[in-house]
């Protein structure tokens, strides 16, 4: 994380669109139940397993201005020591809502881009990853 402040604020944007009444859109409602989330620090998410508690991913998030890398090296470290997969997540905002995601694994195989995700792709992604049976090998994007 940056020293500096640099827009003095954070963006919830995020935050609502994964709540219940806004992600039930995509799926169903006993499934955007399931999709419970922590924010550790705003811009760093622990998705877990509602039942259990158990973290399933870590992911850092930051809207999308086009950059084409963002590092989350922390994040990476700290998935690595969990032992659950991380990733990077850039969404576009549109109006007080967001239209597109772009995803990017870092652990444990690093993506080396991003690929795009619908917020309906993006929310059932999230599902999968509930999955004892997980590979995030099935969302590689094509070299």
């Amino acid at each position: 994380m940056s020293q500096t402040e640099i827009y003095g604020t954070r963006d919830m944007t995020y935050s609502k669109w994964h709540r219940i009444e806004s992600v039930q859109r995509f799926v169903t409602p006993a499934e955007a139940r399931e999709l419970a989330m922590i924010d550790n620090d705003v811009i760093l998410y622990t998705e877990y397993h509602d039942k259990t508690k158990k973290p399933c991913c870590l992911i850092e998030t930051a809207i999308d201005v086009g950059q084409d890398w963002k590092a989350g090296t922390v994040t990476m470290n700290l998935a690595k020591m969990a032992k659950i997969p991380a990733m990077v997540v850039l969404y576009t905002i549109s109006g007080d809502d967001i239209s597109a995601f772009r995803v990017r694994f870092l652990f444990p195989i690093k993506w080396k881009k991003f690929i795009e995700k619908t917020p309906e792709e993006y929310a059932k992604l999230l599902l999968e990853l509930r999955n004892d049976n997980f590979s995030q090998a099935w969302y590689l994007p094509a070299e």
